[in-house]
């Protein structure tokens, strides 16, 4: 599934999150949010830290040179 065929829009504290995940802040303590933006495939937990996939890079930077192959070329 790609980012332009996904259901369900992101709110803003989902933006958020996936924002400080980048920027490698510490993201929030909640369980909901997190299960929300992993359900959606924007983060995934690798080695108990959640981290972003291709899909929520691609979020992020929607407007420049796509980075996902078989996506965006």
């Amino acid at each position: 599934m790609t980012t332009t065929s996904q259901l369900t829009m992101l709110t803003p504290d989902e933006l958020s999150c996936l924002r400080e995940c980048a920027q490698g802040r510490s993201i929030p303590e909640d369980a909901q949010l997190l299960a929300a933006l992993a359900a959606k495939g924007m983060l995934y937990d690798h080695e108990g830290r959640y981290t972003l996939t291709p899909a929520a890079q691609h979020v992020l930077h929607a407007g420049e040179p796509g980075t996902v192959p078989g996506i965006d070329n």
